[in-house]
């Protein structure tokens, strides 16, 4: 057989002759931190669980579309307990508009978009009461009405 021979070369290239993505280990440390972004899932998220649905707080205060009437009347509850050593108001008073915009706010907090939705008897321990001529407030324990929008 006199046809040329040939060699079979394996043209990957091996682990110590691969050329890294990077800085070099000489320039690893401080550099290398600083260029890349941390890995894994953010522990510092704006966002927090509220009621099954995630809520930025910041930018709760800072766009008005993003605060529902179900939200301020659960802040006038914390802050009626900061201000009244954990006492409970006596009553929130809706108006029939009120009322319906509070619902619509159940239906997304709990995602129940497209079902009926019936009107709880209690906000988080108190009591909820429909009346045509109120602008929406909550009654303090000492009788003290606060608006809520």
């Amino acid at each position: 057989m006199g046809g040329p021979q040939f060699t079979l070369v394996d043209s990957r290239l091996s682990n110590s002759s691969r050329r890294r993505s990077g800085p070099s280990r000489e320039n690893r440390g401080a550099t290398a931190s600083a260029i890349a972004p941390p890995r894994g899932r953010r522990t510092s998220a704006p966002f927090t669980r509220f009621g099954g649905f995630s809520f930025a707080r910041s930018a709760r205060r800072d766009n008005p579309r993003m605060t529902t009437l179900y939200l301020q009347m659960t802040e006038k509850l914390s802050a009626h307990w900061r201000a009244n050593n954990n006492s409970y108001p006596q009553k929130f008073v809706l108006s029939p508009a009120l009322r319906d915009t509070y619902l619509g706010d159940l239906r997304l907090l709990n995602n129940n978009v497209g079902k009926t939705v019936t009107m709880p008897v209690k906000h988080m321990g108190v009591p909820i009461e429909i009346d045509d001529a109120s602008p929406g407030v909550m009654v303090a324990a000492d009788g003290a009405e606060v608006a809520l929008q």
